[in-house]
């Protein structure tokens, strides 16, 4: 479960927010950290989650409202205290630029501000301070990126948002919103308004700016708005609402909700806080249908949402198992020889795979005898210290990857040839939904694992597509393997994970 810094905007000093005065804001961010010169304070990177949603008011014409919504890992920023309050209080500057479609600067919002440190509970729960930001723009495509700045350790993580159409706003029928997937939505107090960033029409919106949920929590909440509700002659206007939830994969689809309102205006904030009831990781899509009961007249949204397992916590070591497997080369007179095949398989080089399939099955067992003691590094000795290490490695791989108790093939998938070709890594960081910077792999959740002392250290990006725990190579720096230059650069550049 994720616990939430609340203190963001009801505790924290606040500049407000500036468009085209980066200058003077920077100004103000350099005199806010000049309080915090001569104490030092440690952070790693901290991750960031990121989101974008499209509000069509007509209010607004004919500019449509876009709000870029983020968090950060509380545990990533650097935190010093205040020398007079001792609270723990860290610095953050965040900032959108938008962009057309060939690059160039359109627009920009940017805040500063800071945030106290907030105890982990009993638990250790991950503590992320949330934060949105606001423009209006006309109809057009743009692209947009999100910059955010721990002050005092000087840290960027930024995220580059996909081309986006704002399209013209039409004076007929109603229209939702985007749907806003949300932690929690509370009822603002109305002192705050105006004060606190995460208001929307009375409510205190804390984004899940990805739609990352987990399936232990069995309750989600959304948020969105919709626009051009007919009016009677008293000015009320009627309206239903239809929540389903829709798998990705299957595309079975599961009423959630259904409901009518009446009330005054012609727009209306819609909240709902729903059981979901899914219990697999994937990928599901919710669907908001609204129908104005006077012009019966249907507008519908969807979400794409992850639905995830939450994981232990980042492996930082992976000890290889201790336990010799074999002590003497004479395993290989006896062994099945499909067994053998599948633990020669990935060390064995392309042409001489080819060469051994088209073997008798006496000639099979001779070339892998053969191949185990060319690779024997003291032919003196009965054991085989290479062919113990391979036998080490593919017993790993099959309890780790294997797809089922029932099947030992974990060997074959992609994190098992890596472990077959280089062994068990040096450190090993699993990201079970995407938080630092963006989705680096493009698919969701991922893991990263490093070899330092292999060609000056190399590494390898794994993605798990659909949350299944299917996790195939999308990128790595090593020679020969499979390079990805997009990954390589955001990783790079806005991860600053070394490379090759």
């Amino acid at each position: 479960m994720i616990n939430h810094n609340n203190e963001l905007s009801e505790n924290n000093c606040m500049l407000r927010p500036s468009r085209f005065r980066h200058g003077l804001i920077r100004i103000i961010a350099a005199g806010f950290l000049l309080s915090f010169l001569g104490q030092s304070a440690s952070a790693s990177e901290f991750s960031l989650q990121a989101g974008k949603n499209i509000f069509p008011d007509p209010s607004l014409n004919p500019k449509t409202l876009v709000e870029f919504t983020y968090s950060i890992d509380q545990k990533g920023l650097a935190f010093i205290p205040d020398s007079s309050t001792g609270v723990d209080l860290a610095g953050i500057f965040s900032e959108v630029l938008i962009l057309d479609s060939s690059g160039g600067k359109v627009d920009s919002i940017s805040r500063a501000y800071y945030a106290r440190k907030t105890p982990s509970g009993p638990n250790g729960g991950e503590i992320r301070v949330f934060d949105q930001l606001s423009l209006a723009l006309s109809p057009g495509k743009y692209l947009a990126r999100l910059n955010v700045t721990d002050l005092v350790s000087k840290e960027v993580a930024s995220f580059e948002y996909d081309l986006f159409n704002i399209i013209p706003l039409s004076s007929e029928g109603i229209k939702i919103s985007d749907i806003c997937p949300s932690y929690s939505i509370t009822d603002a107090l109305p002192e705050r308004k105006g004060l606190d960033p995460l208001i929307r029409n009375g409510f205190r919106v804390i984004p899940n700016p990805m739609g990352l949920c987990s399936i232990l929590s069995e309750e989600m909440f959304f948020y969105a708005e919709v626009y051009g509700l007919t009016q009677n002659d008293s000015g009320m206007s009627s309206f239903s609402v239809e929540v389903h939830m829709r798998d990705a994969g299957t595309k079975i689809m599961r009423l959630l909700d259904s409901s009518s309102s009446v009330l005054s205006g012609s727009s209306a904030a819609i909240v709902r806080q729903l059981k979901h009831g899914v219990s697999s990781p994937g990928r599901q899509e919710i669907i908001l249908i609204v129908t104005d009961l006077l012009s019966a007249v249907t507008d519908t949204a969807t979400r794409r949402l992850t639905f995830y397992r939450p994981a232990p916590p980042p492996v930082v070591s992976v000890p290889k198992p201790i336990e010799k497997m074999v002590k003497s080369a004479s395993f290989l007179d006896t062994a099945d020889i499909q067994y053998l095949r599948n633990l020669t398989y990935w060390v064995m080089r392309p042409p001489q795979r080819r060469e051994y399939e088209n073997l008798t099955l006496e000639g099979k067992r001779a070339f892998i005898i053969e191949f185990w003691r060319s690779l024997d590094p003291d032919l003196s000795t009965k054991e085989n210290e290479e062919l113990d290490d391979a036998l080490e490695r593919f017993t790993y791989a099959n309890d780790k990857f294997s797809y089922s108790t029932l099947w030992k093939d974990g060997w074959k998938s992609d994190r098992g040839r890596v472990i077959m070709r280089y062994g068990v890594p040096d450190e090993v960081i699993n990201m079970p939904m995407p938080s630092i910077g963006n989705d680096i792999t493009g698919f969701g959740a991922w893991e990263r694992w490093d070899y330092d002392g292999i060609q000056g250290g190399v590494y390898f990006i794994f993605s798990d597509e659909h949350g299944y725990g299917e996790y195939r190579l999308e990128h790595s720096n090593a020679r020969g393997e499979r390079f990805d230059r997009q990954i390589d650069s955001r990783i790079n550049t806005i991860f600053r994970v070394s490379g090759g």
